[in-house]
């Protein structure tokens, strides 16, 4: 029960994401691409991400060892892995706990919940003040 839940907000909070790119952009055309780029981004580029930021901080060379935590929480901000954080920890048969905040199913909830609303409020925000 609990897990078609989550996948309903999972789809509820793209959905909200798509709303929000609609409603701030001026044509269908860039609605559309920019859709199509976060979904890229979400499912594909967002692991990588600290990666080139971490590779131009460090002046375009290979950063050393170890990793820092901002990188883990940045990668926990993707709802796909909140989701899948949600995910791990209803499953009972297996021992999920964890000390760091950002593996925990409401910090999960959070960033799903943050993923629908953010985009919402700034595309009804972009949408009162553009001209049509």
């Amino acid at each position: 029960m609990y897990t078609w839940g989550i996948a309903v907000l999972l789809a509820v909070s793209m959905t909200g994401l798509a709303v929000g790119i609609s409603s701030s952009v001026r044509t269908t055309n860039r609605s559309v691409l920019l859709s199509f780029t976060a979904f890229l981004l979400f499912f594909g580029f967002w692991q990588q991400l600290p990666g080139v930021i971490r590779y131009v901080l460090n002046g375009l060379s290979k950063p050393a060892p170890p990793r820092p935590e901002w990188v883990d929480v940045f990668v926990a901000l993707n709802p796909i892995q909140a989701y899948n954080t949600i995910l791990s920890a209803l499953v009972p048969a297996i021992d999920w706990s964890s000390n760091l905040y950002y593996e925990t199913a409401w910090f999960g909830v959070l960033v799903l919940l943050g993923w629908l609303l953010l985009p919402l409020l700034i595309g009804l925000w972009r949408f009162e003040r553009s001209d049509l």
